[in-house]
């Protein structure tokens, strides 16, 4: 149900809703508005931290490229957004548009506070999930995933900002790119962006990847070796979450980029 604070300043500032529809997202609870004139928009409920991110990503990425207008906090926990047209691709054009969409974003913004240097959250999130996994994983696979993920070759790297839930499911090609969720939004090493792509979405076809790094650019050899370190961290933490949650596609899926990895 469309919450109480929404429906009153949608109703007072954009007129009479006609209809509401819930939407699919991992990041809250989402309602696409259609109104009386026949426009829309969207309203999106989460925890009040998460708001907090999705109003800094917003805000991060006004003027990279498409995203949505942020119409109103209408609560802490409630935003009010724009309406877009369009589907997730992994079409060509819409890997390009996203690598040149990306690599806007990671240069916005100048450099960021570091209240932790990143070889030591590296190091901290490796450890704390290796933990986790101590009645999940093998020994032997929990060694060689402490070995592989050596966080001295962060060394020297800043935060950027980050969407950090960058895939195709979370923008929407009309001809045009659109990017959309930004409840996880922070500033974070700018590889941990490219994570899922590479883990999940370049699995599909080579020429993903291709396209994706066509408009984002080449990474240098040191960066293609921290990538690969923290796609390993991304499938620790993706069989740990799914056996501790008991989703069997998580688990295999993080089984599954821990296995190709480690090879």
């Amino acid at each position: 149900m469309l919450p109480a604070e929404a429906r009153s300043w949608v109703s007072a500032h954009r007129g009479d809703v006609a209809e509401v529809h819930p939407l699919r997202s991992t990041q809250g609870d989402v309602w696409r508005v259609a109104l009386a004139d026949g426009s829309r928009v969207v309203v999106k409920q989460a925890s009040r931290a998460a708001i907090e991110r999705e109003c800094w990503g917003l805000g991060m990425a006004r003027g990279v490229g498409s995203t949505p207008a942020l119409l109103s906090r209408a609560a802490p926990d409630l935003v009010v957004l724009s309406w877009h047209e369009g589907v997730p691709s992994t079409h060509a054009d819409a890997m390009r548009s996203a690598g040149v969409w990306l690599r806007g974003l990671h240069e916005c913004g100048g450099a960021f506070e570091d209240p932790l240097p990143l070889v030591d959250a590296v190091e901290r999130r490796r450890d704390a999930w290796l933990d986790r996994a101590r009645t999940r994983l093998s020994e032997q696979t929990r060694a060689r995933l402490r070995d592989a993920i050596e966080p001295s070759a962060f060394t020297g790297l800043g935060r950027a900002a980050c969407h950090r839930d960058f895939t195709p499911m979370n923008w929407l090609w009309s001809g045009a790119l659109t990017v959309i969720d930004f409840g996880q939004a922070r500033p974070d090493v700018a590889l941990w962006d490219l994570v899922k792509l590479e883990a999940e979405t370049f699995q599909e076809a080579a020429e993903l990847r291709v396209a994706f790094f066509d408009g984002y650019g080449p990474l240098s050899s040191q960066d293609e070796l921290r990538l690969g370190q923290l796609v390993l961290l991304h499938g620790l933490q993706t069989a740990v979450w799914g056996d501790s949650h008991g989703d069997t596609t998580f688990s295999d899926l993080g089984r599954a980029i821990i296995e190709r990895g480690l090879r």
